[in-house]
């Protein structure tokens, strides 16, 4: 099977990459585009044209904010030699914050 046009359009209708006559391996077919470091935010748009017919897929780029952790350690202010045992403590914080994207 071959595709006639795969398109990417970013959200402010600027088509970004292009293939033509893709062929298919078993209705399959992998493409690639990488993103800028900074990309445009918003939804996203893949055309497809096989056969006359127009299809689309939209995807969404949103920021990612790495979650913010802190690890505290408390241990004896020396340790002996012969000591068999002794005792740290090891405390974890993670601060995650939820966004919830509403979509139509």
């Amino acid at each position: 099977m071959k595709i006639e046009k795969v398109y990417i359009e970013a959200p402010n209708g600027v088509r970004l990459s292009q293939w033509i006559n893709v062929t298919t391996q078993d209705g399959l077919v992998e493409l690639e585009f990488q993103l800028t470091s900074e990309p445009q935010l918003g939804t996203w748009t893949i055309f497809t044209l096989i056969n006359g017919l127009k299809t689309t897929q939209e995807f969404d780029v949103d920021e990612y904010v790495l979650p913010k952790f802190e690890v505290n350690i408390k241990s004896p202010s020396y340790i002996l030699i012969n000591a068999t045992e002794f005792k740290i403590q090891v405390c974890g914080r993670l601060v995650y914050l939820l966004f919830i994207k509403k979509t139509h």
